[in-house]
């Protein structure tokens, strides 16, 4: 591996499979949650995918697998495991197979929620403030950071947006009313979270539009590993990994985040492979905890 932030210790997770782990499958065009999650596709009135991985989450036991399809429609849900429950073991780690899935923490804007301070300038009103996103037409609409001292309202950039002192403030273009676009914003903190678990395996899943974190590991999670995993335009980070964690990245990408692609706090611990790509934005470590 080529970057070694902290004392690392995790092992690479076996694909070998045991005689009593489950494959759930999830499938949010196709799927129900009256299903029991046994199948990739519709087989009875009861075996079928299901639709949520939020109830996917609730039938988990240690060492099985969740089976994303990719319907082409991102799943609108976060994933969060904490507890033994959700771990799995050397020769069976719990999988999440994303098969290129994407998981999006993105809510509409209501138009309601715009008002118009003077010529192309707008407030908006968020149920939360700190970090988050805005995206126009399903793309980041870029944030403007102000100096200390500097005035936000008076020097935002057109075509910007940024938040002080509990406000957020667009200058959209001139002419322009937000109505003529599709605003989303980011609503759900986290995309997944790991706490207390051991032996999770992450493959193939693009995680983005998140208000803090797109992955949260914290806690003793020890044995995390991400392969191919794409994580985007998420409020904070792309990844964050803190308490005594461990995690290894193989493959993966971090795009676009708010102010780190990944940051490592208190005595937690990662590790990369030469093929990941942190978008230019190298990782932050860092002994203040969150």
């Amino acid at each position: 591996m080529r970057l070694t932030w902290a004392i690392v210790t995790v092992v690479l997770l076996s694909g070998a499979s045991s005689a009593w782990a489950l494959d759930l499958f999830v499938d949010n065009a196709n799927g129900s949650d009256a299903y029991d999650g046994s199948a990739p596709t519709i087989q009875t009135t009861l075996s079928g995918p299901l639709r949520t991985l939020q109830h996917a989450a609730e039938l988990l036991q240690p060492g099985d697998a969740i089976v994303i399809a990719n319907t082409g429609k991102p799943y609108f849900e976060s994933l969060n495991f904490a507890g033994r429950r959700f771990s799995g073991a050397a020769t069976q780690p719990l999988m999440i197979r994303g098969n290129g899935a994407q998981l999006c923490g993105v809510r509409v804007l209501p138009t309601a929620a715009w008002r118009l301070t003077e010529s192309s300038r707008w407030q908006l009103n968020f149920s939360r403030k700190g970090w988050g996103r805005l995206f126009q037409d399903g793309k980041a609409y870029p944030e403007y950071l102000p100096a200390a001292g500097e005035n936000l309202r008076e020097a935002l950039p057109a075509g910007y947006w940024g938040q002080q002192q509990g406000l957020v403030h667009v200058h959209h273009a001139a002419g322009r009313l937000p109505s003529e676009s599709e605003w989303t914003y980011a609503a759900v903190d986290m995309g997944v979270s790991l706490v207390d678990v051991n032996f999770v395996e992450i493959s193939d899943l693009e995680i983005w539009g998140f208000r803090v974190d797109g992955i949260n590991v914290d806690s003793h999670s020890r044995n995390i590993v991400l392969k191919n995993v794409t994580v985007r335009d998420n409020g904070r980070a792309g990844v964050a990994v803190g308490s005594s964690a461990k995690i290894a990245l193989v493959g993966c990408k971090l795009q676009d985040n708010g102010r780190y692609s990944m940051i490592i706090t208190e005595a937690a611990g990662a590790s990369a492979d030469d093929a990941t790509d942190f978008g230019g934005v190298e990782p932050t470590v860092t002994t203040i905890a969150r």
